[in-house]
């Protein structure tokens, strides 16, 4: 039976959060992409201008990320399923995609090197993929956060 009050102990089992967590993890991957890789809540600016120009561009700049590393991942996708060899599918890595998407914006726009920059970038994308490993359960030691200098 689904819970339908958080607080009733009788309907709601603690399994039933796990299946919950569970559908909610891809949320919560991307809210990490937004505020910890993409520094969304780092601001070049005090005023309200300067806040909304960085938080749509930074917006921007994912969509566009995400629309060039798209077919990148289909391939990566398609390439499992034919190999019936592989024991693990694979997927991008969205925090390195997202870092190399950025550092090429410059020569894309600015350079006029459009062609030279989406090449490089989808070899970077298709090399930088990782394994996806269902029900992993192993706990990761987490390094101490460096420390950020302001000017």
């Amino acid at each position: 039976m689904l819970c339908t009050s958080l607080l009733d102990t009788e309907k709601c089992e603690s399994g039933q959060f796990k299946a919950l967590y569970h559908h909610r993890w891809s949320e919560e991957k991307a809210y990490k992409l937004l505020k910890s890789r993409a520094e969304l809540e780092k601001f070049s600016g005090k005023t309200a201008r300067a806040v909304r120009q960085d938080f749509h561009v930074k917006v921007l700049a994912m969509t566009m990320c995400s629309i060039y590393a798209h077919p990148i991942e289909e391939k990566v996708r398609m390439e499992y399923r034919a190999d019936k060899e592989r024991k693990h599918d694979h997927k991008i890595n969205r925090t390195h995609t997202l870092a190399s998407f950025m550092d090429l914006l410059m020569p894309m726009f600015l350079k006029r090197k459009y062609r030279q920059a989406v090449e490089a970038f989808e070899d970077t994308v298709y090399k930088t993929r990782e394994i996806i490993r269902p029900n992993q359960s192993e706990r990761r030691d987490k390094k101490p956060k460096k420390p950020t200098h302001e000017l």
